[in-house]
């Protein structure tokens, strides 16, 4: 298998394992064929090169296809912007295999050591390079769906999911790449345990993890069409048809209420991050006042909010990405503004912050974090603690 082929084919398993398409067994095998073609005594530079970049673009551009689509109906040039940050994280795949075949090669690391030190640590440099962190696409992000297995999550966040993965795949290389079947069978033996031992870890910590019955949430989202994202008024009015229909079987308005107005009430409505063109301080807040009071309970709803709408002294134009907290009584207040804005989309454009605690709401203690920023697990570990 030519190494371009094993990039190709390694980048396209890894990008199965994750979100949406859910493989996740693939992910503990995605690492193998690549890291199989970058031991290879003899291979020139620019080999080595080409097979990560097949590696890159496959991983990535699958994954994150929708980017440019995405940003290109939020601002101007946003396909170019979007399509540039997918070949910058491509490339990445170029560098990563650079270092392993090093490591591998020239200086005679074990796989099993080699393939989670490259993997892992590209993974620390994207999520902590400051205003520039895109921690998109974590390899740990595949066991999402076995919250069993991803238990381990709770000590070690998803970096530490995705050591155990390349850990997994590093062993694996290294039992394929054995002299002799009693060395083949001793490194497939400590893969096994090394699979293992986080898995129990899980199991066990999924039957002792203590359980409570919640009160009843009620989590919004609302269809508007791609075209008309960029029409403000169309986008406002759209947004706001859609959350009126929504909303509406939970409305204390007399004549208007069913069944979902009984037993069972949210103790508070989340609605979509910055659903309307228009900012908070100029149009929103009124609105919002409006659909809480016919709710008779408090909503949380994100909007573009001015800096005199946080501190009550802003002197400058640029809005927050915020989450406003609005009670039936009408009252108002900003609980959270995004910290980690995109980088090339938000930022410039947004402030950051200010950041918000947790909140306590209903019997509930809510921590916000606002789309990008879920990405940053270190942010919402500290507030789950």
């Amino acid at each position: 298998m030519s190494i371009r082929v094993a990039g190709a084919l390694s980048g396209a398993l890894a990008a199965l394992a994750l979100p949406p398409f859910d493989l996740w067994p693939l992910a503990f095998g995605a690492l193998v064929p690549l890291a199989l073609a970058l031991s290879r005594p003899r291979l020139e530079h620019r080999e080595v090169v080409a097979g990560g970049l097949w590696f890159g673009a496959i991983f990535y551009g699958v994954l994150l296809h929708w980017v440019p689509v995405t940003v290109h109906g939020l601002m101007p040039f946003g396909a170019l912007f979007g399509s540039l940050s997918i070949v910058i994280l491509a490339a990445t795949g170029g560098v990563q295999a650079i270092v392993l075949h090093h490591l591998l090669v020239r200086r005679a690391r074990a796989p099993i050591l080699a393939v989670p030190a490259v993997w892992v640590t590209t993974e620390l440099l994207l999520a902590y390079a400051g205003p520039l962190a895109i921690p998109w696409t974590p390899l740990g992000l595949s066991l999402a769906v076995v919250p069993v297995l991803a238990g381990p999550a709770e000590w070690v966040g998803v970096r530490g999911l995705s050591l155990w993965i390349a850990l997994v795949n590093g062993g694996a290389v290294g039992a394929l790449l054995s002299p002799t079947r009693r060395r083949a069978r001793l490194r497939a033996l400590a893969t096994l345990i090394v699979a293992l031992g986080p898995a129990i870890a899980g199991a066990v910590r999924d039957r002792s993890l203590p359980m409570s019955e919640l009160p009843p949430v009620l989590a919004t989202q609302i269809d508007v069409p791609r075209n008309v994202l960029m029409e403000p008024d169309l986008r406002d009015q759209r947004s706001a048809e859609a959350l009126v229909r929504v909303l509406a079987p939970f409305s204390q308005t007399p004549g208007e209420g069913t069944a979902a107005a009984g037993a069972g009430r949210p103790v508070v409505a989340i609605l979509p991050e910055a659903p309307f063109d228009e900012r908070w301080n100029t149009g929103v807040e009124d609105r919002m006042r409006g659909i809480a009071r016919d709710l008779g309970f408090p909503i949380l709803v994100g909007a573009h909010v001015l800096d005199d709408g946080v501190s009550g002294e802003g002197n400058s134009e640029a809005p927050h990405n915020a989450v406003m907290l609005v009670e039936p009584d009408g009252a108002t207040r900003l609980v959270h503004a995004k910290t980690r804005l995109v980088p090339g989309v938000e930022r410039p454009g947004l402030l950051p912050g200010p950041r918000g605690g947790v909140l306590r709401i209903g019997g509930l203690g809510l921590g916000v974090a606002l789309c990008f920023e879920s990405a940053f697990g270190r942010d919402v570990r500290r507030l789950r603690k």
